[in-house]
């Protein structure tokens, strides 16, 4: 709205140029000569105290509608700084002490490797932190020791709050509870990455934007392989650029994949892989896809490969965790070897909204796992009001098989056809589908 007034002020300027040209031209002494009429001249400082009169107010109406709708911070180009505060509130205490220095330590390692954000320290001068994630311990009502977890935006608003049980029994569980619970909130397509996606305006304008935009497209099951070679072009030295170079072979692998043709290292697709893995041999979602090619040739060491790789920088990215629990479920040496699938358990309850894409392969994993029970709970969850597309019809396909195993035996090759596109080992689609059919 500002802008716009603006031109118009600019529009006004120049008009008022042209015209004061004119008298010029008219007059050789260089005075601009009015009318000598004093009603003529009271009438011009009349329109000019108007027009005055009428752009501040404008101005100022325009100011209190953008502070009203909260516009008041441009978009960031590069990720956020997340301020960590843990906190005890019931004494010390050995085994608190000890669950305080777990949550330090987990939360710093999945702030520190999110795609979309970055830890905060007083020591970056001039720049206060954008969020606040506060970790309280503290005993509920009945005495049981609680974490309970916020994040606060820079204008104090609450966006998230979550407990977790401390029980000092189950270490393994609060771990993995209070990593789901941290992947929610730093994920791709997490809480923070959907408040920073809403500042957009416009193509994007770094790499850093140009990553949200992508994620917010894919996890919508809509088309994102133009922005992909646009952000290539645009930012052709961004650190996210193995990042690009892995989704556009993803889409490379995943058209072949809808066509019923086999995904190979000997498809074109892979030549775009190996650049990504060049260009960081560490990316986690390069070494997924690369696993992902690994698995549909049935090469379970290869593939165990780039999944640990994979894991050691991939752990706030919920959506390939997930999808890799599912892939490798035909695998028995890449499943014992790895905590994945109490991982994905804890997703599915401290995730209450998981994004379409998400939600499919959450519930994919579960059924490669044989836990139908997990299958049925995530899939209940399922945004039934989805745009067609691929992730809404197979979604529908797979909650019908859920609910019905005379459907799964009836619609055997449907189901394949649909998961294939998204799961790329044939031997885990059929165990998958078996899951349904043998559902009690």
């Amino acid at each position: 709205m500002i802008v716009g007034l603006e031109d118009n002020a600019y529009l006004l300027t120049l008009k008022r140029r042209d015209s004061d040209q004119e008298s010029k031209r008219s007059n050789p002494d260089g005075f601009i000569r009015y009318p000598e009429d004093e009603e003529d001249d009271r009438g011009a400082k009349l329109f000019i105290l108007t027009v005055g009169t009428f752009l501040a107010v404008v101005f100022y109406l325009g100011y209190k509608a953008l502070d009203d709708m909260g516009a008041t911070a441009p978009a960031s180009l590069e990720p956020p700084r997340i301020e960590l505060a843990v906190n005890d509130d019931q004494g010390s205490g050995a085994d608190t002490d000890h669950f305080v220095e777990i949550s330090k330590r987990l939360s710093d390692r999945l702030l520190a490797s999110s795609m979309v954000s970055r830890p905060y320290t007083e020591q970056i001068v001039g720049k206060d932190a954008d969020y606040l994630l506060s970790i309280t311990f503290d005993t509920d009502g009945d005495g049981v020791s609680k974490a309970y977890l916020a994040l606060e935006d820079s204008e104090n608003d609450v966006l998230y709050n979550g407990t977790i049980n401390v029980d000092p029994q189950n270490e393994s569980q609060f771990r993995n509870d209070l990593q789901a619970a941290l992947v929610y909130l730093t994920a791709p397509n997490g809480i923070i990455a959907n408040e920073e996606r809403k500042t957009i305006i416009g193509q994007p304008k770094s790499g850093y934007q140009c990553f949200l935009a992508i994620e917010g497209r894919r996890t919508q099951g809509s088309d994102a392989s133009t922005i992909v070679d646009r952000c290539l072009a645009d930012f052709p030295d961004s650190d996210y650029r193995s990042f690009w170079l892995a989704r556009r072979a993803f889409n490379g692998f995943q058209q072949l994949a809808d066509q019923g043709k086999p995904v190979s290292k000997s498809a074109a697709p892979w030549r775009s892989l190996k650049l990504a893995l060049d260009a960081d041999p560490r990316n986690p979602y390069a070494n997924f896809v690369a696993a992902k090619v690994e698995l549909a040739e049935g090469n379970c060491d290869e593939a165990k490969l780039f999944i640990e790789r994979a894991e050691e920088k991939g752990i706030s990215y919920p959506t390939l965790i997930a999808a890799m629990e599912a892939d490798a479920s035909a695998c028995p040496n890449i499943v014992t070897s790895s905590n994945a699938r109490q991982l994905v358990t804890s997703m599915i309850e401290q995730n209450p909204s998981p994004d379409p894409l998400l939600q499919l392969y959450l519930v994919v994993s579960a059924l490669a796992a044989e836990d139908i029970e997990a299958a049925r709970m995530i899939e209940k969850r399922r945004n039934k009001d989805l745009p067609e597309g691929r992730i809404a019809s197979t979604g529908d396909l797979l909650g019908k098989a859920i609910r019905d195993p005379a459907f799964a035996e009836n619609n055997e090759d449907t189901l394949a056809k649909s998961l294939s596109v998204f799961v790329w080992d044939k031997r885990a689609v059929r165990k998958m589908i078996e899951t349904a059919k043998n559902q009690t």
